[in-house]
């Protein structure tokens, strides 16, 4: 979502508006034009952290798929279902591949195409703002950077929440997936 152009704040008692009469203005458009910079940057790593939690779910997943009908076919074939130290490590895998399949479900949650307000719409810009003073001009800039910045905020919130839980989801996963292959090697030990 881009902010349309707004008008400036209002002006004045001299009629117009300069960036002068306001001291601490330079600090908050530099802070504020780096903090969405900082966004930016926060949105890039967290979808390179999706990218990586996905690619390791997969890798699980298929992993777990190839493991399992080995796994089946190494019980004995009379009363395998009879004994729960059998069914234990299939079913630990099985739970195992479902925490991993919904980190899976989670990090494409996180990794699917927001709608991020951008500060400035270009051709509003030029067409309303062509003749402001620059002062005006960098008001309005700012403003719109501050209306940019807190409706991003929520979004990458939410995205970063996202990547927490998938990761949550892929340790469950593997803890269980690895708990699963120990729990064969003993059944084979015994």
């Amino acid at each position: 979502m881009v902010i349309q152009a707004q008008s400036v704040p209002p002006s004045t008692s001299s009629g117009s508006l300069d960036i002068k009469d306001y001291p601490g203005f330079e600090t908050v458009f530099v802070e504020t034009r780096d903090q969405l910079i900082r966004q930016l940057g926060r949105m890039d790593a967290l979808d390179n952290k999706t990218g990586i939690i996905a690619g390791f779910d997969g890798l699980i997943v298929t992993a777990a798929v190839g493991v399992l009908p080995d796994l089946l076919s190494s019980f004995p074939p009379s009363g395998i279902w009879q004994s729960w130290v059998y069914r234990m490590p299939v079913a630990v895998l099985t739970i195992g591949v479902v925490a991993v399949f919904v980190s899976f479900l989670l990090a494409i949650k996180a990794y699917r195409v927001r709608r991020y307000s951008e500060m400035i719409n270009p051709r509003a810009a030029y067409n309303k703002w062509l003749n402001m003073s620059e002062s005006e001009t960098r008001f309005q800039l700012l403003h719109n950077m501050i209306e940019a910045n807190e409706q991003n905020e929520s979004a990458l919130d939410n995205k970063a929440e996202d990547v927490k839980k998938s990761t949550w989801a892929l340790l469950i996963g593997v803890t269980l997936f690895s708990t699963a292959a120990i729990m064969f090697v003993m059944t084979k030990i015994a």
